[in-house]
């Protein structure tokens, strides 16, 4: 197919579950991928496996998005291997176990810094290169 070849994109929360879906489709339509997670180095080392296995390149990069100093220096590599990026997918995500009665602050700050923080600062520095 490859209609997306030449192309890069950013997918966030890409070592399993959903991002992961969406970065192999991306790969599987000739772009080169930009995967992020936090903290599970295996799962996104098994996703750029899967995806290099496509025969395109891929960049993997532990970064916590709640972080604006990760997220740069995140885009800046990225950009640095691959020129531009084109397409991007933010679907990092906490999704807390606790029910909202029984959350406190500190968790409900932690949501937040990923869920909305983490989609502002992506987004800030993707939109101003």
């Amino acid at each position: 197919m490859n209609s997306l070849q030449g192309r890069t994109a950013l997918v966030t929360g890409a070592g399993r579950n959903i991002g992961k879906s969406i970065a192999l489709m991306y790969a599987s339509e000739g772009a080169n991928v930009i995967i992020n997670n936090k903290s599970n180095t295996q799962a996104l080392s098994a996703t750029a496996k899967e995806i290099e296995d496509l025969g395109v390149k891929v960049l993997a990069i532990q970064a916590d998005i709640s972080n604006e100093e990760e997220v740069n220096s995140m885009i800046k590599l990225g950009l640095e291997k691959f020129g531009t990026i084109d397409i991007l997918v933010n679907n990092a995500a906490l999704r807390p176990g606790t029910p909202f009665i029984d959350m406190q602050y500190s968790d409900w700050k932690k949501v937040t810094g990923i869920d909305l923080d983490g989609l502002f600062y992506v987004l800030n520095f993707v939109f101003r290169v």
